[in-house]
């Protein structure tokens, strides 16, 4: 998007912040932990963080936290609620990877032909997932899980607990990333 010149520099990480269904939300505490620990993976990675205009707030958040650490610089850019849908496709190309939770910007991504990083969370990977060959599939086995379908979709978690997605671990996020993105000879 040509009102963010900033992303014709450097490795750009796409991070959805959020989900039209806040069941899936990894949380303030996991966003920050994943930025973090994205950023310092290598020097010129940068962070985009993606969301809806209700976004804004959290994306502030983070922004603020990340930026205290001293480690973030300039490396940090908020889009949430800044791009049109109709634009949203031209931004997610200049990404070099696309980290999410089950939603449509992560399977956007996906039909792009970005690499990403599904955190799939109460969502069924039976019913639907992103399919590009540079997909990543992140989920914890639990009893509970699967609860949300393509068809039947619940808003809250039916255990109180939303482990499916509190428990996922973010070493696994990162390792994932690292064995199956992070490609220096292609950049990621």
């Amino acid at each position: 998007d040509e009102r963010f010149p900033a992303l014709k520099h450097g490795r750009w990480i796409g991070i959805g912040i959020s989900s039209g269904n806040r069941l899936k939300e990894l949380g303030k505490d996991k966003l920050i932990d994943l930025a973090s620990r994205l950023l310092a993976l290598a020097p010129d990675i940068r962070i985009a963080l993606v969301g809806a205009p209700a976004d804004s707030r959290l994306a502030g958040e983070l922004l603020a936290a990340l930026q205290a650490t001293n480690t973030a610089g300039d490396r940090l850019l908020d889009t949430a609620g800044q791009v049109p849908l109709a634009r949203l496709a031209a931004l997610i190309d200049r990404f070099r990877l696309y980290v999410g939770v089950d939603s449509g910007v992560t399977y956007l991504a996906d039909a792009r032909g970005v690499p990403v990083v599904d955190i799939m969370g109460p969502a069924d990977p039976e019913d639907q997932r992103p399919t590009g060959e540079r997909a990543l599939i992140i989920r914890r086995d639990l009893p509970c899980a699967p609860c949300s379908h393509a068809f039947r979709a619940p808003y809250a978690c039916a255990t109180g607990t939303r482990a499916c997605i509190l428990e996922t671990d973010t070493n696994d996020v990162i390792a994932a990333i690292q064995k199956g993105l992070f490609d220096e000879t292609r950049g990621i």
